[in-house]
């Protein structure tokens, strides 16, 4: 009878060892399944001239949240709307762990206060001289100055800093105003990681003075570069804007405010 019993003990024993070792492949098996999808990289402005909701404020200023990355990032925060847009948005602003400023002017950081009152914890970039690593496939141009186009007093010696996604796309490269030039900070972009193809350049290009023949030689140029997709906005100006949508057609993506650009399986 002890016998009987005993063997029954070690028969469940060995059940319950079975199972255990089944659910640890199965979780493993799980694990390494939900490694090799990537994520999806969402972007979305949340502060820039124009938009299709009317809840969301514009105006003069630029500002974009990444997100699907390492790390939670803000790059630029044209205006204390922006923080407001968040909250339209559903967009926790202490959820942010990183502040990328493109350049100091008042149109990129004019909501700093604002979003410092609810977050106090997210390292700020600001400019940095060198290529910087933010997380894990994005980092920095490092600073670059004026173009030597730029005659306007007021921004002469303007450094900036442009950020750089590394995707499975390619290169997703987001400027704040392109003083320097757009196709110049696609050029650095390049420089820093040579192998991978530009998939979408967005943000600023700073373009609103320039006549149609140099807003089509630029666009002809970001062209020659291989640029997949652009999403101009800020201060590209509306006739650049239509040179753009005119030469890269279905891969000319509007400027929206609050309507993300999403990636998918980008990271």
């Amino acid at each position: 009878m002890n016998e009987q019993r005993n063997g029954c003990v070690g028969h469940t024993f060995v059940r319950i060892i079975s199972v255990f070792i089944i659910l640890q492949m199965i979780l493993i098996g799980t694990s390494a399944w939900a490694q090799d999808n990537k994520r999806d990289l969402i972007i979305t402005t949340l502060y820039d001239n124009s938009s299709s909701n009317k809840e969301l404020k514009t105006g003069l200023g630029y500002s974009c949240l990444i997100q699907g990355a390492e790390k939670a990032i803000l790059f630029d925060i044209g205006d204390s709307d922006a923080v407001k847009n968040m909250d339209k948005l559903k967009i926790k602003p202490e959820s942010i762990d990183v502040l990328v400023i493109s350049h100091d002017h008042y149109d990129h950081i004019d909501g700093l206060s604002a979003f410092s009152k609810r977050n106090k914890h997210a390292v700020i970039h600001d400019v940095p001289h060198d290529s910087v690593k933010i997380c894990e496939d994005v980092f920095t141009t490092g600073a670059m100055g004026t173009n030597p186009r730029e005659h306007n007093p007021f921004i002469m010696g303007t450094v900036e800093n442009a950020l750089i996604i590394r995707t499975a796309k390619g290169l997703v490269i987001i400027t704040g105003c392109a003083h320097p030039g757009i196709v110049e900070i696609v050029q650095r972009a390049k420089s820093l990681s040579p192998k991978d193809p530009v998939y979408l350049v967005m943000g600023g290009f700073h373009l609103v003075d320039e006549n149609k023949g140099s807003v089509k030689k630029i666009a002809s140029d970001l062209k020659n570069e291989n640029v997949q997709k652009v999403a101009p906005s800020h201060c590209t100006g509306g006739m650049a804007k239509s040179v753009f949508k005119d030469v890269f057609g279905a891969d000319f993506i509007p400027g929206d405010v609050g309507k993300p650009i999403i990636i998918e399986g980008a990271l």
